[in-house]
Formats: C-alpha cells, sequence, structure tokens
C-alpha cells in the first residue's frame, strides 16, 4: 500500500496525477472443515483460509453458537464440551465460513461384581454401573457362557441348573466387563414322620 504523484510534462506544461495503492478486500473465507464430530472432552484446531491472500484485512475472528457444547480459541482450537451441535464461525473482511461441531459423550467403562453366587430357579436383573453417567447411549446386550445354567431374559438372568458360568455385559462401543455366577444346588429337604404324629416336619430328626 501507499501513495505515489505521477507528472506528465510536455514543453512548458504539465500535469499532476496523485496515485494511491491500496491491498485488494477479502473476497471469500473457507473452514478446513464443514462438520466435525467429537467427543466430550476432545479437541481439534481448524484453519481459515482467506481469498486473496494479500486481502486488506485478513485477520480471522472465531465464534461459537453454542459454548455448552463447543468453545474456540483465536487460532481456531476446537474443544467440545457436551453433547449437542454447535456452530463454529470464522469472519475476516466481511466474509464468513462455519463448521457444524456435533459433541458425542460415549460410554468409558461398564463395571459388575466379578463374582456373584445365586439361588437356583431364582431371576435376577442385571444392574452394571455405567461411567459417565451423562453417556448419551447407555444400552447393553446380555450374554451367558453357558446357557444351560444361566438363561438371558433381555438385561436378567435366571438360573436354571447349579453350576457355574459366566455373565459378560458389552456396550454398543464395545465396553465390557464380566462376573463369574456360581448357581447352588436343589436344597435337600428330610421328612420325617414321627409315630405319635400325622405331621411330616422340614428338617426333624
Amino acid at each position: 500500500t501507499g501513495s505515489a504523484q505521477i507528472t506528465a510534462s510536455a514543453g512548458s506544461k504539465s500535469d499532476v496525477c496523485n496515485v494511491t495503492v491500496s491491498l485488494p478486500d477479502v473476497s471469500s473465507i473457507t473452514i478446513s472443515k464443514t462438520n466435525l464430530y467429537l467427543e466430550s472432552g476432545q479437541q481439534q484446531v481448524l484453519t481459515a483460509t482467506v481469498v486473496p491472500s494479500n486481502a486488506s484485512n485478513k485477520t480471522i475472528t472465531w465464534s461459537s453458537d453454542n459454548k455448552k457444547v463447543a468453545t474456540v480459541d483465536t487460532s481456531g482450537q476446537i474443544t467440545a464440551v457436551a453433547s449437542g451441535t454447535a456452530k463454529i464461525t470464522a469472519q475476516a473482511g466481511g466474509k464468513q465460513a462455519s463448521c457444524t461441531v456435533i459433541v458425542t459423550t460415549p460410554v468409558q467403562s461398564i463395571s459388575i461384581p466379578a463374582e456373584f453366587t445365586a439361588e437356583l430357579g431364582k431371576t435376577y436383573p442385571v444392574e452394571p454401573t455405567i461411567k459417565p453417567s451423562n453417556a448419551d447411549d447407555k444400552s447393553f446386550t446380555v450374554k451367558v457362557s453357558d446357557s444351560s445354567v444361566l438363561a438371558v431374559n433381555g438385561t436378567s438372568v435366571m438360573a436354571k441348573k447349579a453350576g457355574t458360568a459366566t455373565i459378560t455385559v458389552t456396550t454398543p462401543n464395545g465396553k465390557s466387563d464380566t462376573c463369574f455366577v456360581t448357581v447352588g444346588g436343589e436344597a435337600e429337604l428330610t421328612l420325617i414322620k414321627k409315630p405319635s404324629k400325622t405331621t411330616y416336619y422340614i428338617g426333624d430328626s
């Protein structure tokens, strides 16, 4: 940028033209991604490109329309905060471009007791601990190692036969844990008829 004075002369006559040179205005701005998928807590840097490269005002301003979901700093670094959608905008010289950021909160862990003793014939709900508590999808599947010992009904198991088996719980994103289950046998009842009575007693001697 700058200015110059152009003089034209012919004989005793002359004329002057003052010329001012300035950089061009911003014609467009683009962002390296138009859609970005992050998990809560993750970070990623977006890059904005201003055209032309010698534009007069190439200073880029970043903003987020939903800071509860994702924030952005002055260098274009995105930080995913919580599940949801946010629009990140880059502005320069009156032009702007945006990127849609979609944030998810996945399950980090699922756990059940390492061991459990079940009574024959009883049904037990499988209630794992899933972290974080605000995970988007806290569903899980239940599988057993021996279906003759334990029967699966949705997220519950029934003790069918005395023996041992394992229960494995698995989330859609592959987190899992296992419990070793021992199923006890049927209680043995001793029925003895006393000579002077007609009543049967359980465990009498």
